[in-house]
């Protein structure tokens, strides 16, 4: 965790209006069970007046797009302590899409920020057990997702483990 806490220290000087690090910040310490240093970095977050960007999916559906905002959650989320009970945006279009259409068509999710690495582990389950193919762009890739594997050969499994190396020393404070 203090490698975590070393890189996020360093990102925040140079980018201090950047939310990305507080949040990653957050969650390695809400993931470690330290609940006052998850907390004083939402404050810390809040008082430099930064805000997290609402993730945002949209699915086509016969030549209309449907939009699903994860905002709409953002004060629950804000409740929770635990960052695995969220329904992110990318879960409730899929949803919306495999209820709504046709068995036979692919269904096609757009998303504004990156997939975590919950909701890529789900969308794999869910095309192997629907027999869909999903594609789903994110902010930073195409996702082909079928028969249960993904294109991107599970690149943020690898994240995971980064980031489980970060939490590996639970000495750290904050």
């Amino acid at each position: 965790m203090e490698i975590g806490e070393f890189a996020a220290r360093h990102l925040l000087e140079l980018e201090p209006e950047d939310s990305a690090t507080y949040v990653l910040l957050s969650n390695v310490y809400a993931v470690a069970g330290k609940w006052d240093c998850r907390d004083r970095t939402r404050q810390m977050m809040k008082d430099r007046g930064v805000k997290k960007e609402p993730g945002r999916s949209w699915i086509e559906l016969k030549l209309v797009m449907c939009k699903s905002r994860y905002s709409l959650w953002n004060e629950i989320e804000q409740e929770q302590k635990d960052p695995t009970v969220y329904i992110h945006s990318e879960k409730l279009a899929v949803s919306f899409g495999l209820i709504s259409l046709s068995s036979t068509i692919p269904l096609r999710v757009i998303k504004n920020l990156r997939v975590c690495n919950d909701c890529h582990n789900w969308l794999k389950f869910v095309s192997r057990i629907s027999n869909r193919a999903i594609v789903v762009r994110d902010a930073y890739r195409f996702h082909h997702f079928e028969g249960g594997a993904c294109s991107c050969k599970d690149y943020w499994k690898h994240c995971g483990i980064v980031l489980a190396l970060l939490l590996g020393n639970e000495e750290s404070g904050c």
